[in-house]
């Protein structure tokens, strides 16, 4: 098995990034478009709080490249509220949204994710 790295940060739209990272002039509507050319991932630290519109996914989407990866931050609702229980079926839910197969996803998710919190606890 062949392991990937993925470079990036929490989040691509904060205003202090401009004229350090961000050219002075560039309007933030580009700042996905430019970020992308720079990095390989981003987290999507939002999804933490409440999920994002599927317009706003479909708006990253169209402003990123075929291989740059979106690294949706589970909902706080499954890791603090519910602390995993019912995980599998918290873990579908949200798959859901993504319009993917929720029940494979979910399952395997459910159990790789839970077996590693155990072995580190």
């Amino acid at each position: 098995m062949s392991l990937h790295y993925y470079v990036g940060t929490s989040g691509w739209h904060y205003d202090h990034w401009r004229d350090r990272f961000y050219p002075e002039k560039l309007i933030k509507a580009k700042w996905l478009e430019y970020y992308t050319n720079h990095f390989t991932t981003v987290e999507l630290n939002n999804s933490f709080y409440r999920l994002p519109s599927e317009a706003a996914f479909t708006t990253w989407h169209d402003s990123s490249p075929a291989n740059f990866t979106f690294a949706a931050k589970v909902s706080r609702f499954i890791t603090h509220i519910k602390r995993l229980a019912n995980l599998a079926v918290n873990l579908k839910a949200v798959y859901i949204y993504f319009n993917n197969d929720a029940e494979a996803f979910a399952v395997r998710n459910a159990i790789t994710l839970r077996g590693y919190l155990q072995n580190v606890s």
